[in-house]
């Protein structure tokens, strides 16, 4: 299951929730939905998440925990103010952000 690219369309969203879609990938349209706060994707398959998810600044709660994460873009470091970040139970050999 994929979202469509145009998802980004949706630039004032300010909270998505996705969890238990079985999505396998996020489109890189996401990084314009700049105004989201709240972004719930636990309980898919994501493997990956595109370099683009580091224009969500704005986001202060990002659950990702049970999905099949390799690893994490360098660009999550763009988000600053995040205070809520659940990545557990992935495939992540390490915390480092690369």
């Amino acid at each position: 299951v994929e979202l469509p690219d145009s998802i980004g369309a949706l630039f004032h969203l300010r909270e998505l929730i996705l969890n238990n879609n079985r999505l396998v990938s996020l489109p890189p349209g996401i990084g314009a939905c700049t105004a989201l706060t709240d972004f719930r994707l636990h309980e898919n398959q994501l493997e990956s998440l595109p370099r683009e998810i580091g224009n969500l600044t704005l986001m202060q709660d990002l659950r990702l925990f049970n999905n099949n994460l390799l690893e994490l873009p360098m660009e999550v470091g763009h988000m600053r103010y995040l205070p809520a970040f659940r990545i557990s139970s992935n495939q992540l050999p390490d915390l480092t952000v690369g």
